[in-house]
């Protein structure tokens, strides 16, 4: 089986179930509609990520409200997430970055902040030189959840049920 991915908005992705030409989506809410199977495949929590000596370094936690207003680095296709940066810290400034490499190495050289996930902090390059805060707002975790019709819930069921390892 070929398995392509693009980043889509919840509407694209639901109307391309809809008309077959996607077989199954991931969304960042439940979907509750009796045509489709929706299983939770995982969650994401989003931290403050600053590099050691930084002023906020000792913080227990943040809000978007205590880090609104400064500059960060942040990757551009983010997808949903974009959307809560903005309207969560709408006094900051984003340095877009479209190149995971890039990114990377300003993070790694740079003195400013930017996020990170618990997804991400799994990852084998995941800088470690640097203090990862919990965001404390109900933005900052999100649930996804695997999508598909019922009706091909039988040919996509090895998928789904490895979404849900």
């Amino acid at each position: 089986m070929k398995v392509l991915t693009e980043l889509q908005d919840s509407a694209q992705i639901r109307a391309g179930l809809e008309n077959g030409s996607v077989q199954i989506g991931v969304f960042a809410e439940k979907v509750d509609d009796e045509k489709f199977f929706c299983k939770k495949c995982l969650s994401e929590s989003l931290y403050f990520s600053v590099p050691k000596g930084h002023p906020m370094e000792k913080r227990e936690s943040v809000s978007f409200s205590d880090i609104d207003g400064l500059t960060m680095l942040l990757m551009s296709d983010i997808g949903f997430w974009h959307a809560v940066h903005e309207k969560k810290m709408p006094h900051s400034h984003f340095l877009l970055q479209s190149r995971r490499s890039d990114f990377s190495t300003l993070v790694n050289e740079s003195s400013l902040p930017s996020f990170s996930s618990d997804l991400a902090m799994n990852h084998p390059d995941f800088p470690s030189d640097r203090v990862h805060i919990p965001i404390t707002d109900s933005e900052a975790h999100a649930d996804f959840y695997a999508v598909c019709l019922k009706s091909k819930y039988g040919r996509l069921r090895d998928i789904v049920k490895e979404a849900d390892s």
